[in-house]
């Protein structure tokens, strides 16, 4: 009596393990299994269907195996991390998609930055820090997972703040991606607020 302890147990028959891909449709995946009956000697083949639901949540669950790898066994953050998926990214690469994502939020500025500096966000946030990181949470974005990482600092001149011409934008850039941004006076110990512009009364 052929025996088979890894193959596939459906409707009382027994299937070996090695199967292919017959044909596809509309109706679902057919797979075409070699398999032993029990009490027979012989092989032969059998077919059934994956219906089209189950044959997505199987991708989809490989997908999410995949993405959790990344996010597991990265040393460093990616341009786009797997956690940015729950989080704000938005393109700063060139100047034109930073002065592009200040008017998409109601801002107008210089084309030229009034300064460009490289900075380190903290390895262990401050209580300070940790306002400050409050602040882009509250707007969509997260600091936390670049603590310790060098980031690009632009500063550009707002040109439209009501009422106000010493205001400046803050743009924190890192490989390429916008991870935070504040909106704040010049003068020492002045405001701050997020990047997203009030709307008119």
């Amino acid at each position: 009596m052929l025996q088979c302890p890894t193959a596939f147990i459906l409707s009382n028959h027994c299937f070996a393990a090695s199967g292919t891909i017959s044909f596809f449709s509309p109706a679902g995946i057919y797979l075409k299994m070699n398999h032993a009956e029990k009490g027979a000697e012989e092989m032969g083949f059998h077919s059934f269907r994956l219906r089209p639901g189950a044959v997505l949540g199987f991708l989809g669950a490989l997908v999410l195996v995949a993405m959790g790898a990344m996010f597991f066994t990265s040393e460093e953050p990616l341009a786009l991390p797997v956690w940015s998926l729950f989080k704000r990214a938005e393109s700063g690469a060139t100047a034109e998609e930073r002065l592009a994502f200040l008017r998409d939020n109601g801002w107008e500025a210089d084309a030229e930055p009034m300064e460009t500096r490289e900075v380190t966000v903290p390895a262990e946030f401050d209580e300070r820090y940790e306002q400050y990181n409050a602040l882009q949470e509250s707007q969509g974005f997260s600091l936390s997972p670049f603590a310790g990482k060098k980031v690009t600092e632009y500063t550009y001149h707002i040109t439209n703040y009501p009422d106000n011409d010493e205001v400046a934008a803050h743009l924190l850039v890192y490989k390429g991606k916008i991870i935070g941004a504040d909106i704040s006076a010049m003068e020492q110990d002045g405001f701050m607020e997020g990047v997203k512009r009030p709307a008119a009364d």
